[in-house]
């Protein structure tokens, strides 16, 4: 018994054909609807109703609706792009990078680095802007970083440009000036690294002779601080010696002081001891003194008490006390009798000479 097509399966049919066809078409233009990221890739969105673009850097499999939405995968990966050297082959190598200095003399750096890459929270304005491949990454590397470069390092001159910290700021500038250009199209500055400066023969020649004496300025000028240095150091280790001594000079005299007060305190009490044991003996001595003068007075007194007693008896006694006393003195007196012709002979013998002596006569 054959079936009738109801107008339900004549729609489920169409329904069911009309998929068929549109999965094989999309399979035949290679856009089924799925678009694989790697790890250094970025996807970008692109919504056909609403024409916003958005980025997406997670990897793996993302879906999307065909026809209403396009999505494009951009490469990220590290981009190099070198000006002169030599070795490995970078994706893009140019000539060596020459530059006029502000004296108008030229030098040349032999060898500039950059590394660049799709920046990927940007990669929607790369893609606006550049279509965001990385032969179009490469070639506004190429239009921006000459230029940059010789501005950024022109304003040194060679004598200038071969101090290490001259060379490092124009390289800080440059990366500056070049990431600020690059960024405004979804370009991400890496690296920026920057050989030496080389110049002309002779040139060159001037500048190591120069880099030589500025070495040995360098060299004495370190020399010089260091005798300052030295210097410095012995003050103040003499500083130290003599603050040392002074304050053991000042803890001397501190002791001395101490000792001092002390000897003077024992000084002034073995003075106040000794004049009061001298006053003491001086007063006793006195005392005695007094005493034996008073002894003396008494005794003295009492022998001329006795003497006037005796010369008032005496006064008493009158003439024949006297003439008692004469001839109590007479009975001591002793004669000699010689006789007259020894006196005359005497008396007659010239002066001088003698011949026996007399003792006296009546």
């Amino acid at each position: 018994m054959r079936r009738l097509l109801t107008p339900r399966r004549i729609a489920a049919t169409l329904l069911l054909t009309s998929g068929l066809l549109y999965g094989g078409v999309r399979q035949l233009v290679g856009d089924g609807g799925v678009a694989l990221v790697a790890d250094h890739q970025v996807l970008v969105r692109h919504d056909l109703a609403t024409g916003t673009l958005t980025a997406d850097d997670h990897p793996g499999a993302h879906t999307f609706v065909p026809w209403l939405e396009e999505v494009h995968v951009l490469d990220r990966r590290t981009l190099r792009y070198v000006m002169g050297g030599e070795g490995s082959e970078p994706d893009q190598r140019v000539p060596a990078l020459v530059v006029r200095g502000r004296d108008g003399a030229n030098y040349a750096f032999l060898e500039v680095e950059l590394q660049v890459a799709l920046d990927g929270t940007r990669a929607a304005v790369a893609l606006v802007d550049h279509g965001g491949t990385r032969d179009t990454v490469l070639r506004l590397v190429d239009a921006y970083a000459r230029p940059v470069l010789r501005a950024a390092f022109g304003v040194y001159e060679p004598r200038e440009i071969v101090l290490p910290a001259n060379k490092q700021e124009g390289t800080a500038i440059a990366t500056a000036e070049l990431g600020r250009l690059l960024e405004r199209h979804g370009i991400q500055l890496l690296e920026l690294s920057v050989s030496k400066p080389q110049f002309a023969p002779k040139y060159q020649e001037t500048i190591q002779r120069r880099k030589i004496a500025e070495q040995d300025v360098v060299r004495l000028e370190s020399e010089r601080q260091a005798l300052i240095a030295g210097q410095d150091d012995r003050l103040e280790e003499l500083r130290a010696s003599e603050e040392r001594r002074l304050e053991a000079l000042e803890r001397e005299l501190a002791e001395a002081e101490r000792l001092a007060e002390r000897a003077s305190a024992e000084l002034v009490a073995r003075t106040e001891r000794e004049t009061a044991d001298q006053i003491a003996a001086a007063t006793l001595e006195r005392d005695t003194r007094v005493a034996r003068a008073q002894v003396l007075e008494a005794r003295h007194r009492a022998d001329a008490t006795a003497f006037l007693s005796q010369l008032d008896a005496l006064a008493a006694q009158g003439d024949i006390t006297v003439r008692s006393a004469l001839v109590e003195q007479l009975d001591a007196v002793t004669f000699d009798l010689v006789p007259v012709q020894d006196v005359i002979e005497t008396a007659a013998r010239p002066a001088g000479s003698t011949k026996g002596s007399a003792g006296g006569a009546l």
